[in-house]
């Protein structure tokens, strides 16, 4: 189970690697990684606060930064 389990999260961050490049700035990278987990997690609702706060985000704004136009810098979009 545990070897599934870890063959999974593999996958996972391979897959956040071909969109890593999207996000400009390392820490909102990494944030979208963690809002990818919390989407696949037992978290009950899966709005970008309580997605946060599962991933263990200390912030209220947490996963939402993710999304947003005005964090970092523009970047140019590329086919995946």
């Amino acid at each position: 189970m545990e070897e599934t389990i870890r063959g999974w999260k593999d996958e996972l961050v391979r897959a956040h690697e071909r969109i890593a490049d999207l996000f400009a700035r390392s820490e909102v990278r990494e944030r979208s990684l963690a809002y990818l987990e919390g989407l696949l997690s037992g978290c009950e609702r899966k709005n970008s606060w309580q997605v946060a706060e599962w991933v263990g985000m200390h912030r209220h704004t947490g996963c939402s930064i993710c999304w947003s136009v005005r964090v970092g810098t523009p970047v140019q979009h590329r086919r995946v």
